[in-house]
């Protein structure tokens, strides 16, 4: 089957909504701390869209219809860092594959887009986060060449 991988338009942003909650809804099975904001879901991808700071990207079948994205953004390096003179670092905030269209090597296929986009726009180093609980997401992510560098940690008080 043929997919196609194209800049998200803003007719996308109900079914790229839909994503949302099903990642979420995944998520919070691997541990995710955080509650889902699906009030402002909507208003925050119109914002996306009209960033220059963000990239987002859906992934669509040959029917045209979307079955994955990837949202992501340019993060400013903190002052108090140098890496190799960049002043960006790209940073994948999310990426979803509907279930029924996994185990096909979307997810993969979708992330050589963003990290050729990334390049293009003269970006050297990417960032990410996933779920200590995401062994499958881990697994993912390290056959794409990324390492683990810091691991991020919570407490409730």
């Amino acid at each position: 089957m043929k997919y196609n991988i194209r800049e998200m338009k803003a007719e996308d942003i109900d079914t790229v909504a839909s994503l949302y909650k099903q990642m979420y809804q995944e998520q919070k099975t691997m541990g995710m701390v955080f509650d889902f904001n699906e009030e402002t879901l909507d208003s925050r991808l119109q914002i996306y869209l009209k960033s220059k700071f963000n990239m987002c990207l859906v992934l669509e079948d040959i029917d045209g219809q979307v079955v994955g994205m990837a949202i992501n953004s340019l993060v400013k390096i903190p002052n108090k860092y140098t890496l190799e003179n960049d002043k960006l670092i790209g940073f994948i905030d999310d990426v979803y594959i509907e279930k029924s269209h996994r185990k096909k090597n979307l997810g993969g296929l979708l992330v050589k887009e963003v990290e050729k986009r990334f390049r293009d726009l003269g970006i050297n180093y990417v960032e990410l986060n996933v779920l200590n609980e995401n062994s499958v997401g881990k697994m993912f992510w390290k056959s794409l060449g990324f390492n683990d560098v810091i691991q991020v940690m919570y407490k409730k008080l």
